[in-house]
């Protein structure tokens, strides 16, 4: 019985019973029926605002290395390999050439987040927490130490810790709330800050359980070119983490359209019209003045509880 209600797509599972609510357990639905929690601790965090939100400043520390004046263009990185833009199409950023993804290249970026997702899921907390320990150590040797390697530790020692809750409620019945990953997430970083920025916006969503497709940051998108080589080399299964770069406003309105997209992570920018086109599939759009958040928070916006009922005793 809990292997079907693990399986089962639905905010609420009861077992030998039916429609039975408390408010010691949370309830509500997910996608079509809507997001978000009532009752219980994880409904609590929809009305309760904590300490949040440690300062923070954008760390001017990284510096991306000189690229040799060569006539050529970076690519995407998408379903784990560098790809050429589909239109061709390529925009330049700091004297730097870099391709520029168009509204099919979002979708291929999607389909392989959506198609490799089930499996990072299933690889289970401590098997992603492994991942991303040596996706940090690939980084401190590329990179050095920094704030970005203590985001990623972070998020990984976090993958096999956040943890469920058992509600005791009337009746002689027992909920188990299940955090569950929440699928495929779109991310767009903050611009300042450009390494950081990135770390620690993915590094909850992987750890999680999520697959995502982040939009590079426009100004500086070198640090993202350079962390795909990283990722490339570092276990990462391909399609959990593609990296598209080009403008936003050719990319983000085809992200947030997507019917495939489950959730949609902005930070430093006006979410009102991402939020109007999510609307269509019920993403749940979550949006931060800069990546000062609190851990705790993105690994709540990256999941999503379910409630299995479970009678016990005569």
């Amino acid at each position: 019985a809990f292997e079907i209600a693990s399986g089962i797509k639905a905010g609420t599972v009861w077992i030998n019973g039916t429609n039975e609510f408390d408010a010691a357990a949370g309830f509500g639905g997910v996608r079509e029926s809507g997001f978000g929690r009532e009752g219980g601790r994880e409904g609590l965090v929809e009305y309760v605002r904590l300490p949040e939100d440690r300062p923070y400043a954008n760390d001017p520390s990284y510096r991306a290395s000189p690229i040799a004046p060569l006539d050529a263009t970076h690519k995407l990185y998408i379903g784990g390999k560098q790809v050429r833009s589909d239109s061709g199409h390529s925009f330049t950023a700091g004297g730097v050439d870099y391709a520029s993804a168009s509204r099919k290249d979002v979708r291929n970026a999607v389909e392989a987040a959506r198609n490799s997702q089930p499996a990072w899921e299933k690889l289970g907390g401590h098997g992603r927490a492994q991942v991303l320990y040596y996706l940090a150590e690939n980084l401190a040797a590329e990179f050095g130490e920094g704030p970005w390697i203590e985001d990623l530790f972070e998020a990984a020692a976090m993958a096999d810790k956040f943890e469920g809750r058992v509600h005791e409620v009337p009746g002689r019945k027992l909920v188990y709330a299940r955090p569950e990953s929440l699928g495929v997430l779109g991310i767009v970083p903050p611009e300042g800050d450009p390494l950081r920025g990135l770390v620690r916006t993915f590094a909850p969503a992987l750890a999680m359980g999520c697959a995502v497709v982040l939009l590079a940051p426009e100004n500086d998108p070198s640090a993202a070119v350079l962390l795909y080589r990283v990722v490339e080399a570092s276990d990462v299964p391909a399609g959990v983490m593609n990296i598209l770069t080009g403008p936003r406003s050719d990319t983000l309105p085809t992200l947030a359209d997507h019917e495939g997209v489950d959730g949609l992570w902005l930070f430093g920018i006006d979410s009102a019209d991402a939020e109007r086109r999510s609307a269509s599939n019920l993403k749940r759009v979550w949006s931060h003045p800069d990546a000062g958040f609190a851990m705790d928070a993105a690994l709540r916006a990256a999941t999503q509880i379910k409630n299995v009922w479970v009678p016990f005793g005569a």
